[in-house]
């Protein structure tokens, strides 16, 4: 597909990105079906090359975002209960890398924040 004009190269990049989704998805749902590859293909009408292709590179692109993603996630933080905390309705906000917002009450541990915010940012978008 040609990139030329102002509008054309906007337009270039937003069909990949869903092509991109449409892929991601079908990978997803052949993970949750089960069975081969080839059998999702034959289902969906799919071309088995092309999906082993969006299947490696996915993964591919996945895995530099994950390199990108190395960088601490966490910040310490340290709360003086007594001169911060007024009551225990009190509580902090982290917003995520995909804009999600997660609230964290003071008797949070670090542990079960770290779960969540991971279970919220793989989710897919609303």
């Amino acid at each position: 597909m040609a990139k030329s004009g102002v509008g054309g190269q906007a337009a270039w990049e937003e069909r990949q990105r869903e092509r991109e989704a449409c892929w991601r998805a079908h990978v997803k749902a052949w993970q949750v079906r089960g069975g081969t590859q080839a059998a999702y293909c034959r289902d969906h009408g799919l071309a088995p090359a092309d999906f082993s292709w969006w299947k490696h590179e996915l993964a591919r692109r996945d895995g530099q975002r994950t390199s990108a993603a190395e960088r601490p996630a966490f910040v310490p933080v340290v709360l003086q209960p007594a001169a911060v905390c007024a009551d225990e309705s009190t509580f902090c906000q982290a917003i995520l890398k995909n804009g999600r917002r997660l609230n964290i009450g003071p008797d949070v541990a670090a542990a079960r924040v770290a779960e969540l915010a991971s279970a919220l940012e793989n989710l897919p978008p609303c």
